[in-house]
Parts: structure tokens; sequence; C-alpha cells
């Protein structure tokens, strides 16, 4: 059986994120009850489910809104701001994937050359920056240091996913 990431809806995540006295302190950031906030954590009423008690979450907006871009849209582009700016209060880098092709001789291939073009790019600019104009880039080659890289990295992580999707849980 392949392993799966299970995607947890966002009041899942709040619930999972939420420590005990953390209600008090977020209230009083966002001008709302302790059991606003608490309520954040449980699953939200809806047509289904009569005895629900949670609220929409602020994370819980947040991906409405990237939904109603998808939905204006048909694509998520749009958004992207959204989740490098998440991204970055989380320390952390946003990248984008490319829609999902079949994993085949070809995307290994793809793989590889991305991971060359990549290569020459971090040569480039250790080039530029060590030994042509030390301390400086120009802005083309920051660009391109950073498709490059992007790219790479969502390569990588539909590798990644591939392969863990492909693990076999009776080893």
């Amino acid at each position: 059986m392949p392993l799966k990431n299970k995607i947890q809806a966002p009041w899942e995540v709040m619930d999972e994120v939420l420590q005990r006295g953390d209600a008090q302190v977020l209230s009083a950031r966002f001008t709302c009850s302790a059991q606003t906030v608490r309520n954040w954590c449980r699953q939200p009423v809806s047509s289904n489910s009569l005895t629900a008690t949670g609220r929409p979450s602020p994370l819980r907006r947040v991906v409405d809104i990237i939904d109603q871009i998808k939905q204006d849209d048909g694509c998520p582009d749009r958004a992207y701001p959204i989740g490098r700016c998440v991204a970055n209060a989380l320390d952390g880098v946003f990248v984008p994937l490319e829609s999902a092709a079949s994993i085949d001789s070809e995307f290994f291939k793809y793989c590889s050359e991305v991971m060359r073009e990549s290569s020459k790019a971090i040569e480039a600019a250790r080039v530029s920056w060590c030994e042509q104009t030390p301390g400086r880039i120009t802005r083309r080659e920051a660009q391109q240091i950073t498709r490059e890289c992007q790219e790479a990295m969502a390569a990588l992580y539909r590798l990644t996913q591939w392969a863990t999707a492909q693990v076999d849980t009776d080893d």
C-alpha cells in the first residue's frame, strides 16, 4: 500500500498547532473571544454535520481566497504571492509545482537536465560573485539563479512524492 500525505482541513491544522493558552493570546490579537479561537480548532458547522461546533478560522479564509482565485482564473498563479508570504513568515520557501504529469523515463530525463542547468547557474553565480565582480551579481544573474533553483526544487519535490508513493508498506 503506497504512503500518502494526508491533506488536513484548516481546522485540523489549527487544532494541531495551537497550544493551551494560545486562545487567550490570539483572542486579544484578533479582538475576538478565546472561545472563538478554540472553535477554530473544531470542524465548522455545515449542512452535513448538525453537531459540529467549529467556526471558520483565518487559515480557512486564506484557503477560501486561494480557491476563489483558482476558480476565477482556472489556475492558482495569481495566488502565489500568498504562498510566498506564508512561506516567508515560516522562514521557508514557496515553490509552485508544475502540473502533475506522469512519472516516466521522460520525467527522469527532465529531472537530470534541470539539475544540470541548476548546477550551471550556481557555478555562474560563484564565478560572478567570487571572481568577476566580487560581492556582486546582476539582476539578470539573480533572476536566472532563482528560476533554475525553483525549477529544481519543484522537480525534486515531485520526484520525492513519486518515490514515497512507490514504497511498499509490507517491507
